[in-house]
């Protein structure tokens, strides 16, 4: 018998970062074994390719456009039973199109400032007002850190118990899976007058 299939789609490059991507193959990480997964993406870089065949079988490599209209009327067209959105520049419009075509959509989101027309939409972030949300009547929200999508190996490392040391002794400094305004050596050159 053949598995549901799931199409994720979103984005990442040394331009806008990883986190939208990282954070949907989180979420292939835990379907994998249940569901056939494919991952939608413009115009990957081999590294990207690489990140992402380490969690998911199939990718789909689409044109980078900003129209992405026909995009999604080409997405509509392929064989699925549920479409995971993840990032911000997927319109109404879009969703309309893959709500029609598709039999659930999904909707990973941090910044509420559209209207949903997603079966689903994920918010991991606390303190949400659920009443902003522009979302359809039947549309299922779930908002709050305990939706978090992360990686195994930190939901590995949260069973856990941590010593927290009142001076510590070194700390970590992440700034993102892209540096598109070159602050990196700015922040270490900081760093090393403390």
């Amino acid at each position: 018998m053949n598995k549901p299939k799931i199409i994720f789609r979103a984005d990442g490059n040394s331009q806008i970062g990883l986190g939208h991507l990282i954070r949907a193959l989180s979420m292939v990480s835990m379907l994998k074994n249940d569901y056939d997964c494919a991952f939608a993406i413009q115009e990957p870089t081999d590294a990207i390719k690489n990140i992402i065949l380490s969690e998911c079988d199939e990718i789909i490599e689409l044109p980078t456009t900003n129209d992405l209209l026909p995009e999604a009327q080409f997405l509509a067209i392929l064989e699925a039973d549920c479409y995971v959105l993840d990032g911000y520049h997927f319109d109404l419009p879009y969703m309309q199109v893959l709500k029609n075509a598709f039999k659930k959509l999904v909707f990973i989101d941090d910044i509420f400032n559209k209207q949903f027309v997603a079966d689903v939409v994920i918010n991991p972030a606390g303190g949400i007002d659920e009443n902003k949300y522009q979302i359809e009547p039947n549309t299922k929200l779930f908002t709050g850190p305990q939706y978090a999508i992360l990686r195994e190996a930190f939901l590995e490392a949260s069973i856990y118990e941590k010593e927290v040391k009142s001076q510590p002794e070194n700390f970590l400094v992440c700034l993102g899976g892209a540096d598109p305004e070159n602050k990196t050596i700015e922040v270490v050159n900081r760093l090393l007058e403390i």
